[in-house]
């Protein structure tokens, strides 16, 4: 078998060291002098449901932590080889390097010939995006320490290597040639989003009509900014995942094909879509199930209300009756998480943090706060009042009573869970005032619909200066 002197044998060897470790190198002193700044990822508008390799390279291949170290780091080979190839002198040790690190350099090349072949081209795009010269000097460079290592073990003929070496330059000339129009990326900027994006329709036939008047390239650009949380949120143009990424996933649940496990979606920074960003891909399949939710949803809140409506008739039914009050309002109060409601327009820190040690009641300064013995529904009334009215034991299981001020005469019912449609309770306007907290089902089970509430309050609020509290019952 033919072969190169050792010393053209050396300089091949050498030159393989050389350019795989260039890109690191030059990496690490360029770094020396500047900061580091987020890479940009473009994408390509390419539908890669049929871009079978490179959906796999995507999701399974490039994912390998052994690969993207041997694409990142091909020193890792050719180094040791070259070592072991100056100790010993075997030809075996090329073969073996090459044999090695071949199949990695030449793996997106073959899997771009295979979708090419079966797509008639239609994948070019989706594979040499943006840069189409870039790209194809990249994979050149990654093979070229393969070919010096072939190449000092085993020695072409002169036709072989005025081939590669024709062929070499003839793609590098194409590809640079080929980045001189810039291909059209899917995102640039986040100016594409607001071009794509309007303010969300509530109404369907007019998120339908705002849909159908956006072109193809701008519904794509819609669905990759709301994939990546636009507008608001962290907005990362041309972040990780690609572009394409994103638009493949879409595609796929649009065309209702079995999606990749949730863990290989985490490892890509991928999460399914939903139906509002779906919208902009496939309009036609999901504004009916937009509709269907929505129908539903109709349903579910008309349900809700007649059960509100139900729960508080309930609530009127059993309250005992009492002197005529200037208002009086009944509600479902709430809970919550805390577990409580307070009366007040300060501060309710404070007393919140002594009804603790309390259990049922406190008041401190211009608030008051109630635990309740759940954290749903029960039934709340409030009464107001401009004197003081008879007191009624018969019917509650505790009654108290406690002072407070109302510096603006406007104190209301206030509640964690959300605000509440109660009046204000100060009939008086600003001054000090008597609360009497009625209490019965306080530490009955927490009640769910259809079950009406099992505990009731009734607050009976009066102009009154003591801030001594009675405990009545």
């Amino acid at each position: 078998m033919s072969q190169w002197s050792r010393r053209t044998q050396t300089v091949l060897w050498v030159a393989a060291v050389a350019i795989s470790v260039a890109p690191d190198t030059a990496g690490w002193v360029t770094s020396l002098f500047s900061s580091s700044s987020g890479s940009y990822l473009y994408g390509s508008g390419i539908s890669i449901g049929s871009c079978e390799g490179f959906e796999q390279w995507t999701m399974h291949i490039a994912l390998q932590p052994w690969y993207r170290r041997l694409i990142d780091m091909p020193y890792l080979i050719v180094i040791p080889a070259f070592l072991i190839w100056m100790v010993t002198r075997w030809r075996a040790v090329g073969w073996v390097a090459a044999g090695t690190l071949g199949p990695v350099m030449a793996c997106e090349l073959v899997l771009l010939g295979y979708d090419v072949a079966r797509s008639d081209g239609a994948c070019a795009d989706l594979w040499l995006s943006p840069f189409i010269g870039m790209q194809i000097t990249g994979w050149t460079y990654g093979l070229a320490p393969v070919l010096l290592i072939l190449a000092s073990t085993y020695r072409p003929g002169r036709r072989a290597i005025r081939t590669v070496a024709a062929t070499t330059v003839i793609t590098l000339i194409l590809g640079v040639a080929g980045d001189m129009p810039r291909p059209r990326t899917v995102l640039a900027t986040p100016d594409d989003c607001r071009q794509a994006i309007r303010a969300p329709q509530i109404d369907l036939e007019a998120l339908r009509s705002e849909v159908g008047n956006l072109s193809a390239h701008q519904r794509r650009l819609a669905f990759i900014c709301s994939s990546r949380a636009f507008p608001g949120g962290h907005f990362v143009p041309g972040g990780s995942p690609s572009d394409a990424v994103l638009l493949n996933v879409g595609r796929r649940a649009c065309q209702g094909d079995e999606q990749p496990p949730d863990r290989e979606l985490a490892r890509l920074g991928v999460r399914s879509p939903s139906l509002d960003q779906l919208v902009y891909l496939c309009p036609e399949k999901v504004i009916p199930q937009l509709r269907k939710l929505e129908q539903e949803r109709a349903q579910r809140d008309a349900e809700y209300r007649r059960e509100q409506a139900k729960a508080k008739a309930y609530c009127k039914r059993n309250l005992p009756k009492g002197p005529r009050p200037v208002r009086q309002v009944t509600e479902l109060g709430h809970g919550g998480e805390s577990g409580s409601y307070f009366i007040g327009t300060g501060d309710d820190g404070p007393s919140f943090d002594k009804v603790i040690d309390d259990g049922l009641i406190a008041a401190v300064g211009g608030t008051v706060t109630v635990l309740t013995g759940t954290e749903g529904n029960l039934c709340l009334t409030v009464r107001v009042y401009r004197k003081a009215p008879p007191l009624t034991l018969k019917g509650w299981e505790k009654v108290v009573e406690v002072g407070f001020d109302s510096p603006d005469g406007k104190t209301t019912v206030g509640s964690y869970s959300g605000e509440t449609d109660l009046p204000p309770l100060t009939a008086s306007g600003p001054g000090p005032y008597r609360l009497r907290l009625h209490v019965r089902g306080h530490g009955a089970p927490e009640a769910f619909f259809p079950e009406m509430p099992a505990e009731h309050h009734l607050i009976v609020v009066y102009p009154g200066k003591s801030k001594k509290r009675k405990d009545h019952k």
